[in-house]
């Protein structure tokens, strides 16, 4: 039982690493829709077929090209990356703080105490889903922005304190 324990522990732990891997060092390009592959915009279509784009942009992640289309589909803004041969890679949508799993809610009640949320956003990326929920606290008569990523159980992975230039 207790290996088991481990083994699921560790588990959770390499997939978050992967997916924080991914996020760090891409560098985003905006580009045409022209630019954008065959395969990816086959599958864009016919997945999303009423989506209003609004920005094509490629990125290198790992050493591999890929490729970002946001759009807003029945009123959800999305953002999805894609390989060149049109699989999705991560799926980032928006969604309501009615959303949000019960653990995040009562960790940013706890740690945060009197926030506004500012974004709520689901993340999908295979198998794995986070939550990354911007804020804006009061402590002690200051006020601070926050980026924070959740695992899918309401465990806080990542505080990222955004200055004004953000």
């Amino acid at each position: 039982m207790m290996k088991r324990r481990i083994c699921s522990v560790t588990g959770i732990g390499m997939l978050v690493l992967m997916f924080l891997a991914g996020c760090a060092g891409s560098k985003e390009r905006k580009v045409s829709e022209t630019e954008i592959p065959t395969p990816v915009l086959r599958a864009f279509k016919q997945a999303h077929p009423s989506a209003d784009v609004h920005e094509y942009a490629e990125e290198v992640e790992q050493g591999k090209k890929l490729y970002e289309i946001s759009f807003t589909e029945n009123g959800k803004k999305m953002d999805v990356l894609w390989s060149a041969d049109g699989n999705v890679v991560e799926l980032e949508e928006s969604i309501s703080t009615a959303q949000l799993p019960d653990g995040i809610v009562e960790t940013l009640s706890k740690k945060y105490g009197d926030y506004k949320m500012e974004e709520t956003e689901r993340l999908s990326k295979g198998d794995s889903v986070f939550y990354e929920v911007k804020i804006e606290s009061q402590t002690s008569g200051e006020e601070k922005d926050y980026e924070l990523l959740f695992s899918e159980d309401g465990r806080l992975i990542r505080e990222a304190e955004e200055s004004d230039e953000d």
